[in-house]
């Protein structure tokens, strides 16, 4: 199951750098027609791998990417911010659309995609076992305190940003918020394209860290081999 799991997740980040890179490709007179097309993210999905992804995968130590979590942290706060910056603006236009509707949550058969991209979304527990091995004094305290931590930080920037896209376009929310329309007299909006570019380089640096237990389980249960080049 672990095996599935994880390459679930890595499939996930591959489905959202397409998503942002097209976002980005659109803002600059690529159709939007095309950037949807299988086409098109059949060229993007292919060269972001053989580019990026697959030479950042094949590295055995991984702690060279340690300053991803800064980056995260960085982008995460900058498209938190911007997303409550430009609610206002967003809240004044889409109020006033046709079909607007304004429901805090609702149920529908798109709960159980949701739940699927939940559950392949949490992946840090891969991460477990390196983190507490890399710890001064691990302990179960310790290794406790930095998961609390952690789920801490990332509940409140994930909660911040989804509070904000969903109050800025409501029932016209995109999967992937940040991915949004610019506003009619903002087009191209520069500081969204900066958030979705620093997100994308956030996935890149996280990509390797869900696809190396994916390896190391693959190796070991499959191939039996504890030891590979």
């Amino acid at each position: 199951m672990i095996l599935i799991y994880v390459f679930g997740g890595c499939i996930g980040y591959q489905i959202m750098i397409c998503t942002l890179i097209g976002y980005v490709a659109n803002a600059f007179g690529l159709s939007s027609v095309y950037v949807s097309s299988i086409e098109f993210r059949a060229i993007t999905n292919t060269a972001i791998a053989l580019i990026v992804l697959i030479p950042i995968s094949l590295l055995r130590d991984i702690s060279s990417l340690a300053f991803a979590s800064i980056l995260s942290l960085v982008a995460l706060t900058y498209t938190g911010i911007l997303m409550f910056a430009e609610l206002p603006y967003y809240n004044d236009l889409y109020r006033t659309k046709p079909n607007f509707q304004c429901e805090p949550f609702y149920i529908d058969w798109n709960f159980f995609t949701a739940c699927s991209m939940s559950f392949f979304a949490f992946t840090c527990q891969m991460q477990l076992l390196p983190i507490y091995s890399e710890l001064v004094r691990p302990s179960y305290s310790r290794i406790k305190k930095v998961i609390t931590r952690s789920l801490f930080i990332d509940a409140l920037f994930y909660t911040a940003i989804c509070t904000g896209g969903y109050w800025s376009t409501y029932n016209y929310s995109p999967q992937i918020i940040v991915a949004r329309a610019p506003l009619p007299n903002f087009n191209p909006d520069y500081f969204m394209l900066v958030a979705c570019g620093s997100l994308c380089l956030v996935l890149f640096a996280a990509f390797p860290c869900n696809y190396n237990p994916w390896r190391n389980q693959f190796f070991t249960l499959i191939m039996r081999q504890p030891n590979y080049s």
